[in-house]
């Protein structure tokens, strides 16, 4: 029986002992990243999950993983499932799994390996990790697709993991869009029509099974955090930021703390959104000022851009 993973090392290990990683050395930031991830959906039997290195213009060490869930062991294993059994099988025994299931609250702990580096505000520069130009008429860079955007709730108090598209605007700003409706854009409603700034945590690199929790319709109120333990079987550790005290996962590669402030936008988008189209049209959508970023030494961050349906 294969040990639980610990962090997103252990997990993009144990799926190269499973045959199903491929590393990319060399391939370019804009426009390379993102054909060679639609590729690799489409014309393999099993969709391998990509670990780019070297990317061009930037130090080995520097990567970028992608296509995590796309494929049922990945998934299994994520949820610390056998990865031998059959669809069908892990449908039906997910679906027992999420009916079963008691949220779990996350365990806070002192500190993660993401605080080997801390750059402060004048030291900020987005710009020196490599963020693909996923397609061809996207708006910009997009740094948050398989990442998760950490928020609290201004009156009620809890957090909200939800996973927002992220546009690089410049080295210390990133543009933010919330689709209307969201827990999130709630949230920040809420801060702006108090005219307060509301305070932003982005992680960049952690394990997928919160990716995948992000992207749950879990119920208002509850946290993801809670809905993650509870899939899991165990409180996900998590670091209390001392500037928000927003709490990323202990095990985040690169983390990103920030504010978005009333009145402050910058034109985002458009994006090739899973629809198969360049999805929600270029307009005015709020900016993340970054006061601190943390990173892991040879950070790991996550791609997960939308494909297009067959």
């Amino acid at each position: 029986e294969r040990m639980a993973y610990r962090d997103l090392r252990e997990w993009i290990t144990q799926v190269n002992e499973l045959g199903e990683l491929k590393t990319v050395e060399g391939a370019d930031w804009d426009l390379e990243i993102g054909a060679i991830i639609e590729m690799a959906r489409k014309e393999s039997q099993i969709a391998p999950c990509l670990l780019f290195d070297s990317i061009k213009g930037f130090a080995k060490g520097l990567r970028l993983v992608a296509g995590q869930l796309n494929s049922i062991k990945r998934v299994a294993l994520t949820c610390g499932m056998p990865t031998d059994m059959a669809t069908m099988d892990l449908v039906a025994a997910m679906r027992k799994k999420i009916k079963e299931m008691k949220p779990i609250p996350p365990r806070e702990v002192k500190e993660g390996p993401f605080m080997e580096n801390v750059w402060e505000e004048k030291d900020v520069d987005v710009l020196r990790f490599p963020t693909p130009r996923y397609n061809i008429g996207d708006g910009g860079r997009y740094i948050g697709t398989g990442h998760l955007t950490i928020t609290r709730d201004p009156e009620e108090g809890w957090l909200n993991i939800g996973t927002y598209r992220v546009m690089i605007h410049d080295s210390k700003s990133v543009g933010l869009y919330i689709s209307p409706g969201r827990h999130a854009r709630i949230q920040m409603e809420k801060y702006f029509a108090q005219n307060r700034p509301m305070p932003v945590a982005l992680s960049l690199g952690h394990d997928p099974l919160l990716f995948m929790a992000s992207a749950f319709e879990v119920p208002y109120g509850l946290s993801e955090y809670d809905f993650a333990g509870g899939l899991k079987g165990a409180p996900i550790d998590v670091v209390k930021l001392a500037r928000t005290g927003l709490q990323v996962p202990a095990t985040a590669e690169v983390v990103i703390e920030g504010e978005c402030l009333p009145g402050d936008q910058k034109t985002e988008g458009p994006f090739g959104e899973w629809t198969g189209y360049y999805a929600s049209h270029v307009r005015e959508e709020p900016v993340i000022r970054i006061r601190r970023m943390y990173f892991r030494n040879d950070p790991i961050m996550a791609g997960a851009p939308p494909s297009r349906p067959p």
